[in-house]
């Protein structure tokens, strides 16, 4: 978001879908320049985890209208409590996936000790930077077995339910 190209782009998704959430993931944006964001989407609420320089970067942005409390945050999630208190109430959390293979446990561990809050119906979403299946992937040096071993583990430890996706392949 780091252009207003995407920024454009953007705010024509959020025109288009109509979202009251949305979580975004490698934003390469400051909070300063998230809270523009915000304001560019006509969103109210926005709850960011900068950028480190390198990239990164995590924003959580909700409308009017929607209570959203952030419980906690780190590098790779966002994750918050909706309509907190109500019998409605659900968790949401937003994930960015280590990309560094060789560190990629640190996320993997993270969403363990999520799992273990007090039990709302949860949604986690984002990008887990990794594959379930062999058949994922196109092109390129083969995944090892062993990395997606590892995150079907935490998948089961969580209880989660791969809702799949609609729209084109590989996006």
């Amino acid at each position: 978001l780091g252009n207003r190209h995407a920024v454009q782009e953007l705010v024509e998704i959020v025109q288009a879908q109509d979202p009251m959430i949305v979580f975004l993931s490698e934003t390469w944006s400051s909070t300063e320049h998230m809270r523009w964001v915000k304001n560019q989407i006509f969103f109210d609420g926005c709850f960011t985890v900068s950028n480190d320089d390198r990239g990164g970067g995590l924003a959580l942005l909700w409308k009017a209208g929607v209570d959203v409390w952030v419980d906690s945050f780190s590098k790779y999630h966002i994750d918050s409590i909706v309509h907190g208190g109500s019998e409605n109430a659900w968790r949401l959390t937003g994930f960015y996936g280590e990309p560094d293979t060789g560190r990629r446990n640190e996320g993997w561990n993270m969403l363990r000790m999520l799992s273990s809050k007090p039990k709302l119906p949860w949604c986690v979403l984002g990008d887990f930077n990794e594959l379930l299946e062999v058949q994922e992937k196109r092109g390129g040096v083969p995944r090892a077995h062993y990395l997606m071993q590892n995150f079907r583990d935490v998948l089961d430890h969580c209880g989660f339910v791969d809702l799949g996706y609609s729209g084109p392949d590989f996006t």
